[in-house]
């Protein structure tokens, strides 16, 4: 009788076990791919790029939109290029105001960046719009903030055009 007893046992640990083994070997497979959804060739094309004619660039960039070149600051990666610009009263006006300057801003670059073969897969320009904190004394302060960013992304026609999100 001990036998029988036995053998329905294991059957029936068995029947539990088989289903959470599948469960579990489900989950590490469903959590691999999960994890490494983020990771890949897309990380490498996101680090930042060492851009040669910094300097050039950025007063090529602010001159042809009519901004001193000490108020724009840009970084990049081969996929993403990224422009800071410095500006009280921009910050300060409208969300139309803010538009026109990021998409003069975009159209500059887009002219200047075509003769730079490293950005030639930039999918997405982004224009960010920062200021400073005022101190009491009305003279701007070392701590800057986003005030606003308009994102730009190429389509179709290989052209920028804004991204809302």
């Amino acid at each position: 009788m001990q036998v029988p007893a036995l053998a329905l046992r294991f059957q029936r640990r068995n029947a539990v076990a088989t289903p959470l083994v599948r469960r579990l070997l489900l989950a590490t497979i469903v959590a691999g791919s999960l994890v490494s959804c983020g990771t890949g060739t897309q990380s490498v094309n996101g680090s930042p790029i060492a851009i040669p004619d910094l300097q050039a660039i950025t007063e090529s960039i602010a001159g042809a939109a009519h901004y001193p070149a000490n108020t724009i600051e840009i970084t990049s990666s081969p996929v993403r290029f990224r422009i800071s610009i410095r500006g009280a009263q921009l910050a300060v006006s409208d969300e139309a105001t803010r538009n026109a300057a990021a998409a003069a801003l975009v159209s500059a670059s887009e002219q200047i960046l075509s003769s730079h073969p490293e950005f030639s897969k930039l999918e997405a320009i982004s224009v960010a719009i920062i200021h400073g904190n005022a101190t009491a004394d009305g003279t701007t302060g070392k701590d800057w903030h986003i005030e606003d960013v308009v994102e730009f992304r190429k389509g179709p026609n290989q052209r920028f055009s804004v991204h809302i999100t």
